[in-house]
């Protein structure tokens, strides 16, 4: 071959590995950019669909409440487990299936579970620790009442703190019920009295004080 023609074939040569890398570089930069469309898209839809449930439980429970104001309780005790199936750690949904189910003796086990997630979920919620004391109470569960006592001293002032550390010695110790029910000022309101008042009524039921028990009962049973 004479030089000339080693002369074109070497620059052919690079020509068409130039051509080749440029191919190369194209498609590496393609695969590139699809890979960065693919994870947006993904995180994108990742997004939406827990932003959607999350608006999901929210909608539904917001009714569900409505309902309940309303007094129909069966149906938004209904709706309430709808969103709880969306978001089973739900703390709003939790919170109103527990108190909903503690009003009635036969369903304190299920109402104190949910009301225990509504607190795991919303620890400041002070409502839900004052509802879940009184579930405790009625319900005998004596050694988590004894771990929630000692968690009961921020959020509430000195004097209702007190009362319901009466209640929880008068429970624990009948046999001394009747000295604590004496000390309990019945006149005095309360912190979130209507949330446990019928723990504080079973005290004085305990220490033989139908009257005060009845007088408790007609002052918070109705109670907005």
């Amino acid at each position: 071959m004479s030089i000339r023609g080693k002369i074109n074939t070497k620059i052919r040569h690079n020509m068409q590995r130039k051509i080749s890398n440029k191919k190369n570089t194209f498609k590496e930069k393609n695969l590139t950019y699809f890979k960065y469309l693919f994870f947006q898209y993904t995180f994108f839809g990742l997004f939406l669909i827990v932003f959607l449930n999350c608006s999901r439980e929210k909608q539904i429970s917001q009714e569900a409440y409505k309902k309940e104001q309303a007094g129909k309780k069966a149906e938004a005790l209904y709706d309430y487990t709808r969103a709880l199936e969306v978001n089973p750690d739900y703390a709003f949904a939790n919170k109103r299936v527990g108190f909903i189910l503690s009003e009635s003796p036969e369903s304190q086990d299920v109402a104190i579970h949910h009301l225990e997630i509504a607190r795991r979920e919303s620890e400041t919620d002070m409502e839900v620790t004052m509802k879940l004391f009184d579930s405790y109470v009625l319900n005998r569960e004596f050694a988590k009442l004894k771990k929630l006592r000692g968690e009961l001293t921020v959020g509430l002032d000195l004097q209702t703190f007190q009362l319901l550390d009466d209640i929880y010695n008068c429970m624990l110790k009948k046999d001394e019920a009747k000295n604590t029910a004496k000390k309990i000022q019945i006149s005095f309101e309360a912190q979130y009295a209507k949330l446990f008042y019928r723990s504080w009524a079973a005290c004085y039921e305990i220490a033989e004080m139908p009257e005060k028990a009845e007088e408790i009962k007609s002052k918070y049973r109705n109670a907005d």
